[in-house]
């Protein structure tokens, strides 16, 4: 009754007319989902006589239809709304904001762009820090559309970065299901959990109940990875009861298929059945073609599963126009996958092997253009070292002049001192003359071992691109002419030499900028305890991926903390982990041990046997030097790790030392400084120390 005279209220004559905000009743319907409720309410207010307020409940009004999933019939109301001549710049910006938004949910990356960028310049002009991380925040999510995976983390770490302090919550919650989105695709589903949860923390502090509900199916999907069904479930009802008052079809739909796919899990395939069949009649209300195909596909996998081959064909036929009108390769195979399934169980053979020969083409022009993209990608890589070279080289060059140039100059100095002070100081004429034929020997000794130096890391690096290059070429020839019948394989090989050549350029680079003074540091305030604890987590794991033990001693007080870039120490200690998890034999050990002293944080990581000579010791630093060759490029080492570790401990003021271990390995030192309590607050810190020993 409440909302009823609200609406009464709203389209009464006089009403509004003067005013120029939307009623917070109106709002409130939006934030509780009652979107029917509010579009009837919003609908006298876009014919009201004030054009401000005209063009906000226009600007809401298509918001609605955005969160209801009607993205045609948002972005042609939108479309009508560019028309209007007394938009002010905000307007300007959240109208293009939303055509982005609805283009991308439509497929139309090239309009989203536009919307984007345009919502990004008219930010920068109105001068709003939040409007413009929303908007970097965005492109990283069209970016992520396109599986330009590396620009998205770029852009919403820049989000990220904008939005520290600021108390825009669904702002801030969206930049964190952005980033929890991405660490989740790159495998780490801790990291995703952790992003996701501050996310919902920060979605229930704006109050949008559909936004709560989306990051909460996320974080059940999470926990389902990790085969934590329970929470998982009781995260999906919760969200379904959100939803399903404010019919958030997409969203629901969404909900289902999670709960069909934790059915599934249990081996339940009869409430899987009925959790999809509701996820597809939700999704039936919305104008997402994509997600109704994805829907009817789930329909037929289980219908298979159940036996149901008549059911699935049925499914089929209904979906195969949606299919053909899109135009999605993924989509038409995974189609034709499911179709070939189901004519095996209707044993009709001679339909199944054509689909199946459909299907292996289209699984090969998939993996062709996955192929291709990442060849590229590679290629835009080389391209920049090599332009990085050169440049190298050339500022190599102008030192190499101007040192000449100064030793002219010094020399001419010289020279006309001598014939000053020739008859008076004959020896020192012969002594200066002496001096400067062994400086010009020694200059020339030391300009010849930079060559030699400079000529020997070239070659290096020529060799070690040259081996895993030969690889991939010979096997693209043999592919290329039929000579191997597991292309599966072939590809894998393919693609295992090309993240090894990335690997290769990215510490050669990381290496040049480190000896070159360029390496930015992003030093902020990390506290030590946490820090060493995370990182323990992390070693634990890849230790025991390799079949090794794993000692933990943390001796560390709680309240203190660094300043220390992150990024980069978390490079120096999985480069130090992977060092000691690869060149120790199993069964065997990795130890972690730290400490503080009045002004140094000590992190130790030491491993058992096998060791080093003394003389393998002294060359650990080397560029490029590695103990066991073979061994090394087997496992994808390049050799350059310590000494990025050792480039990177320096840029940080700090020490790194390498000695023989205790337990038969070797022993890595490492000496950061920090900044110690003052007192009085130094005399309680002392008593609050943790040991921690983990096997």
């Amino acid at each position: 009754m409440k909302h009823i005279a609200l609406i009464l209220a709203l389209t009464a004559p006089g009403i509004t007319a003067d005013a120029n905000v939307i009623p917070k009743e109106i709002e409130q319907l939006v934030t509780d989902g009652q979107y029917d409720k509010a579009l009837v309410a919003l609908q006298p207010l876009q014919s009201a006589s004030n054009a401000e307020l005209r063009i906000e409940a226009a600007l809401e009004t298509a918001l609605i239809y955005y969160k209801q999933g009607k993205y045609e019939t948002a972005l042609n109301h939108l479309n009508d709304l560019a028309q209007e001549k007394s938009l002010s710049l905000a307007s300007r910006h959240e109208l293009s904001k939303l055509i982005g938004m609805n283009a991308r949910k439509l497929g139309n990356y090239q309009q989203a762009q536009e919307g984007y960028e345009r919502a990004l310049e008219l930010a920068k002009i109105l001068q709003d820090e939040d409007k413009i991380a929303n908007s970097y925040g965005n492109l990283g999510v069209l970016a992520d559309s396109r599986g330009e995976l590396k620009q998205a983390l770029a852009l919403h770490l820049q989000a990220q970065k904008m939005l520290e302090g600021s108390e825009n919550w669904q702002f801030r919650g969206a930049n964190y299901y952005n980033l929890g989105d991405i660490s989740k695709r790159l495998g780490d589903l801790p990291q995703a959990e952790h992003f996701l949860s501050l996310a919902l923390d920060n979605d229930k502090r704006s109050g949008d109940l559909v936004n709560v509900s989306g990051t909460a199916i996320y974080l059940a999907e999470i926990q389902m990875a990790q085969n934590r069904y329970p929470e998982a479930k009781a995260l999906l009802e919760e969200a379904i009861a959100i939803l399903a008052p404010v019919n958030g079809h997409l969203s629901l739909s969404r909900a289902y298929n999670s709960l069909n796919r934790l059915y599934r899990a249990e081996g339940n395939l009869h409430l899987a059945l009925d959790s999809a069949q509701k996820s597809l009649n939700h999704v039936l209300q919305t104008q997402s073609p994509v997600q109704q195909v994805y829907a009817y596909l789930h329909l037929i996998e289980l219908h298979l599963a159940l036996g149901n081959g008549d059911l699935a064909q049925q499914f089929l036929e209904t979906t195969q126009p949606l299919v053909s009108k899109l135009d999605n390769l993924i989509l038409t195979e995974k189609y034709h996958n499911f179709a070939a399934q189901v004519a095996i169980q209707r044993q009709d053979y001679a339909n199944a092997v054509v689909l199946l020969q459909q299907q292996l083409a289209e699984n090969k022009q998939l993996s062709a253009q996955q192929l291709e993209k990442q060849l590229q990608e590679h290629r835009r890589s080389m391209d920049s070292l090599t332009q990085q070279q050169k440049l190298l080289e050339v500022e190599q060059d102008r030192k190499y002049t101007i040192t000449q140039l100064e030793n002219s100059r010094l020399s001419q100095q010289r020279w006309a001192l001598a014939f000053a002070l020739a008859l008076v100081f004959v020896c020192t004429f012969i002594y200066l003359y002496m001096h400067k034929r062994r400086h010009a020997a020694l200059k020339a000794e030391l300009y010849e071992a930079s060559i030699r130096q400079k000529d020997q890391m070239l070659a290096d690096i020529s060799h070690e691109l040259r081996t895993p290059l030969s690889v991939l070429k010979l096997h693209i020839e043999a592919m290329e002419y039929n000579l191997i019948d597991d292309k599966t394989l072939a590809y894998s090989k393919i693609n295992d030499k090309i993240n090894q050549l990335n690997h290769l350029i990215s510490d050669v680079y990381q290496l040049s900028q480190a000896e070159n003074n360029s390496l930015t540091m992003y030093n902020e305030s990390h506290n030590i305890y946490e820090l060493m604890i995370g990182y323990s987590y992390d070693m634990q794991r890849m230790v025991s991926q390799h079949k090794l033990r794993f000692f933990c001693d943390i001796m560390v007080a709680r309240d203190v903390f660094i300043e220390v870039d992150k990024s980069k120490l978390d490079r120096i200690i999985n480069n130090l982990t992977k060092n000691a998890c690869l060149y120790t034999d199993s069964p065997g050990q990795v130890r972690l041990k730290v400490r503080l002293n009045p002004s140094m944080l000590f992190i130790q990581i030491d491993d058992s046997s096998p060791g080093v000579t003394d003389e393998q010791l002294e060359k650990l630093f080397e560029r490029l030097y590695r103990v066991d060759t073979s061994r090394s490029r087997a496992s994808g080492g390049s050799g350059l790790g310590l000494s990025i570790c050792q480039s990177l401990v320096k840029s940080m003021q700090g020490k790194i030392a390498v000695m023989h271990g205790k337990h038969g390995g070797i022993c890595v030192r490492i000496l950061l400084p920090y900044q110690f309590p003052t007192e009085p607050e130094a005399a309680t810190t002392r008593k609050n120390y943790i040991k921690k020993v983990e096997i």
